[in-house]
């Protein structure tokens, strides 16, 4: 049954001359609202758009009323009104719509993130931090400088390996078991069932993936090997993530009795309790999800080895956690190379300061003066609170211009022998 043409007209003037409740008025008086109120309620009307409140959707009693109300939806208002719908119709319809929208912005919305996006995010600020000395540690204890660019450089080598394994594994994936049947014999299907399929598969992936029968039915049906690789995989995605995340924490921690070296974009008003203190909430958030992924492998683990004889009997657990480790790490990408890596701001005053006072810079005086020599200038800067250059000038033979050219940190950041 279809909606009145008053109704329909009643609706299209009130978009245009009509308060909200000016609206519900001329409803109620054109007695339209009774004949359609088994379709479409006044709280489904878009009121943001004319009258800045929030849009409150009500159920539709079918498809013909939500398609007038959804067309005249704006990409923003339909993403924000969910799926709250009482027909299937409805809800199909609304998804069909909500994907086109994640369809139209794939490429400039934050719903999808990839290892080569955070890579270039992180080139990106290795290149704006390049020439930068700091100071570099091991065991949380202070060691040799590094440049600041270089320290980048290792996340995003990380990440690139991480995504030469995730494309290797991603090849063993398009090795389809359709066309095994039942155990693997092929029985009751087409000699080119399986080949049909793999390039019907491929075609509905608009080519994007290249699919191919398995070589072996057998082995594709009774274990999960690649769903365990790629799960290992996405596992060690997440530690690399964990540990960019807390490389950030420790360089943002202070401000004043941490390192401080770097300033965190801001994305909180504060602490829950403590004002003004502002949180690293991105890196932590990324370790929560990272953490969630490592579990998820483990249940990937335990569920593989359910292949008794001819049929893994736990394929929805492995794929449900595969699907959600995937998209846990592109969220987590997603924020901590935009909210993270792309905004935070080098503190290059307390670098200074600190590599200043650094004793271990002395490291570079062993070829000249030897280890056990160095060791006692090392040991007494630390105690004196002087730097290393006062004190090993007091120490040895050499001059000042020469100690701060064998001690300059920028040098030191490239290796080799001083001289």
């Amino acid at each position: 049954m279809k909606l009145h043409p008053n109704y329909i007209k009643a609706l299209e003037d009130h978009y245009k001359d009509f308060s909200y409740s000016e609206t519900i008025e001329m409803i109620k008086k054109n007695r339209l609202y009774g004949a359609a109120s088994s379709k479409y309620t006044i709280q489904s009307l878009p009121k943001d758009r004319v009258w800045g409140e929030d849009i409150n959707t009500d159920t539709f009693k079918d498809s013909e009323d939500a398609n007038y109300f959804m067309e005249s939806l704006t990409d923003k208002e339909l993403h924000r009104i969910g799926s709250n719908a009482g027909t299937s119709e409805y809800r199909m319809w609304v998804s069909s719509k909500k994907a086109k929208l994640i369809k139209d912005n794939w490429e400039n919305e934050e719903w999808w993130a990839d290892p080569d996006e955070e890579i270039k995010e992180i080139e990106k600020k290795a290149d704006a931090v390049q020439g930068i000395a700091k100071t570099g540690r091991t065991h949380l204890m202070d060691a040799m400088p590094v440049d600041f660019s270089d320290e980048l450089s290792a996340w995003s080598s990380q990440l690139v390996a991480s995504r030469k394994m995730l494309s290797v594994i991603e090849e063993r994936f398009l090795e389809l078991p359709q066309g095994g049947t039942a155990v693997g014999s092929g029985i009751n299907a087409h000699k080119q069932f399986a080949k049909l399929f793999a390039q019907e598969i491929t075609k509905l992936s608009g080519s994007g993936c290249k699919c191919v029968p398995s070589s072996n039915f057998f082995h594709e049906l009774s274990a999960q090997d690649c769903s365990v690789q790629l799960s290992g995989e996405l596992k060690n995605l997440a530690v690399i993530l964990m540990k960019i995340s807390n490389d950030l924490r420790w360089m943002n921690s202070g401000p004043l009795a941490g390192l401080s070296e770097i300033e965190l974009q801001a994305l909180q008003p504060g602490s829950s309790i403590m004002p003004g203190k502002v949180n690293p909430v991105i890196p932590e958030a990324v370790t929560m999800a990272s953490a969630d992924v490592i579990g998820n492998d483990v249940s990937i683990t335990v569920a593989a080895q359910a292949g008794n004889f001819q049929l893994n009997v736990m394929l929805p657990v492995i794929a449900y956690n595969l699907l959600k480790s995937i998209n846990l790490l592109s969220g987590a990408m997603n924020a901590l190379s935009n909210k993270a890596i792309k905004t935070f701001k080098v503190n290059k005053k307390n670098l200074e300061t600190s590599l200043s006072r650094n004793p271990i810079l002395v490291t570079a005086l062993n070829p000249i003066i030897g280890y056990e020599k160095a060791a006692q200038i090392a040991k007494k800067a630390y105690k004196l609170g002087k730097p290393i250059i006062e004190v090993a000038s007091e120490e040895t033979d050499l001059s000042e211009t020469q100690l701060k050219k064998l001690l300059n940190p920028s040098k030191l950041t490239k290796g080799g022998i001083s001289k």
